[in-house]
């Protein structure tokens, strides 16, 4: 579990998200004081001014563009005008944009520090603890943090399936428009 700890602190953009992290997840760091040392020293050394301005700046325009996205796939979908072939390809691209910058958005603040804060890393451990009585807090925090980042992966790809279609469907439309 150290080396874990060492490689989250390791990870995050300042060590100032560390003294957050286990506060939220403290299960996970049962020798804190241990660590300390090595964050204050990191504290000292970055500007966690700077990376909190590309945390919220992240964030932010993450969340701007998710939102933007939704709203064009909202007013396709329930346009009657606008719901055609090409159209709905459109939004269904609009609605993969949006859910590939929510994950965005999650990783930039910290997928980690999101699952311990709201919950989730507990809700998981507390699910599967019955069914796999070795799956630990830590186990259910690496999980959402692989899911997080595969989920982004898969919104992805599936946003460029889905552009590869509609340059196909643009480029058999003007050969024969009718």
């Amino acid at each position: 579990m150290l080396q874990y700890a060492e490689f989250r602190i390791a990870k995050m953009m300042s060590a100032k998200d560390y003294l957050y992290y286990s506060d939220h997840c403290a299960g996970l760091f049962p020798n804190r004081a241990s660590l300390e040392a090595d964050v204050h020293e990191r504290l000292a050394q970055g500007n966690p001014v700077y990376d909190s301005l590309k945390i919220v700046a992240g964030s932010a325009l993450g969340a701007l563009s998710a939102i933007a996205a939704a709203s064009v796939a909202a007013i396709i979908l329930s346009h009657k005008r606008l719901s055609g072939p090409h159209n709905k390809l459109i939004a269904f691209l609009c609605i993969l944009t949006a859910c590939s910058s929510w994950h965005l958005v999650l990783f930039v603040i910290g997928t980690s520090d999101f699952s311990c804060y709201f919950g989730t890393a507990q809700l998981l451990h507390q699910t599967l603890q019955p069914i796999a009585p070795d799956f630990t807090l830590l186990d259910a925090v690496k999980t959402l943090d692989f899911a997080n980042a595969y989920a982004y992966d898969l919104c992805q790809f599936l946003a460029q399936c889905l552009g590869i279609c509609i340059c196909c469907d643009l480029a058999a439309s003007i050969t024969a428009p009718f």
